[in-house]
């Protein structure tokens, strides 16, 4: 063989990896994984308290990964997300559109329900392989939000002040579209060369909830802007922050 050659052939293996990407040639895990932490404030899906009462509840997002690993140290990732809550009718008197206050059951919210669908990267830590130990997760992810509430339980005193009549406020049901980035902190551990154990921390953070913030009671002009405004606010905190764990399994 000539010089030239082995040359070469020594170059092209000092750069090459021994073993292709993924745990014993398998690239895919396919996995059930669920987002969860203590609502302090704002309310769980069945129980509430009017105006900023404390509601304590329970935060938690239902997930279905799929992780592809690209390189040796990084994993491309896809889920699809369920989340329901609930948005707390207020208290105040008047505080929803042409002068209106909530006659109904406090203690059952509005009801919030969000499909989400979410694209990332897991970046492991020097001396990991993917898509064993611990790891970076960036993601960014969209929100399908529907929010359902009692239409036909609010008064008003708009025509006279001194009568409450009752009125029927909307349509009942609105849909909103938001997102949110995230950053996590987690491991993967493998049992049995088949399943795959994922447990750690994130924090998201939804940008439009920050022009939401300069909005004022004027800048609410009906039921749709009051619960756009409402729903942004609790999945803000609903994805603040969160502990996560999963369990799936190398598929191939």
């Amino acid at each position: 063989m000539k010089p030239k050659i082995i040359v070469f052939l020594i170059l092209v293996s000092s750069t090459v990896f021994a073993q292709v990407p993924g745990y014993m040639g398998k690239r895919f895990v396919i996995g059930y994984e669920n987002y969860f932490f203590p609502a302090f404030y704002g309310p769980g899906k069945n129980n509430a308290n009017p105006g900023p009462s404390f509601s304590p509840g329970f935060n938690t997002t239902h997930c279905l990964n799929i992780d592809y690993t690209v390189k040796q140290r990084m994993n491309v990732c896809f889920s699809l997300q369920h989340l329901r809550t609930g948005i707390a009718y207020k208290g105040d008197d008047y505080a929803y559109p042409k002068e209106s206050k909530y006659s109904g059951n406090f203690s059952t919210p509005a009801q919030l329900t969000s499909n989400n669908i979410g694209f990332g990267f897991k970046v492991f830590r020097r001396g990991n392989i993917a898509p064993v130990g611990k790891y970076q997760k960036f993601e960014i992810l969209l929100f399908f939000e529907k929010v359902k509430y009692e239409n036909n339980n609010f008064t008003t005193h708009e025509q006279n002040y001194y009568e409450n009549v009752p009125i029927t406020l909307g349509t009942g049901e609105y849909t909103y579209r938001n997102f949110a980035i995230t950053y996590s902190l987690g491991k993967q551990r493998i049992f049995f060369n088949k399943l795959v154990m994922d447990y750690g921390i994130r924090a998201a953070i939804t940008p439009v909830v920050i022009p939401t913030g300069l909005y004022t009671v004027d800048n609410v002009r009906d039921m749709d802007d009051r619960f756009k405004v409402d729903s942004r606010f609790r999945i803000f905190r609903q994805q603040l922050f969160n502990f996560h764990i999963g369990l799936g399994f190398l598929a191939f």
